[in-house]
């Protein structure tokens, strides 16, 4: 038997790019929206719109705190990669 019966482990450390609140926020919400005993598309539904909520909350904040390039700013984030 050759080398495809040994297993290798891959350390990819940093793979998350997303600080935890872009997984802890949906987290929440899918645990509530199942709390309620609702089915798993309500859930996902839930968890989608609260991962929206924090994504328009960090631009609205990223746009308040601009102090120059508000318009800039606002068309970076509305870019299909940043939503």
């Amino acid at each position: 038997m050759g080398g495809a019966d040994v297993l290798v482990p891959a350390n990819y450390w940093g793979a998350a790019v997303y600080s935890p609140m872009a997984y802890v926020t949906p987290a929440v919400a899918m645990l509530a929206v199942d709390a309620l005993g609702l089915d798993r598309l309500d859930s996902f539904y839930a968890g989608r719109a609260a991962n929206a909520l924090l994504f328009i909350a960090a631009v609205a904040f990223a746009i308040w705190i601009a102090p120059t390039g508000c318009p800039a700013v606002a068309l970076i984030f509305l870019l299909p990669m940043s939503l």
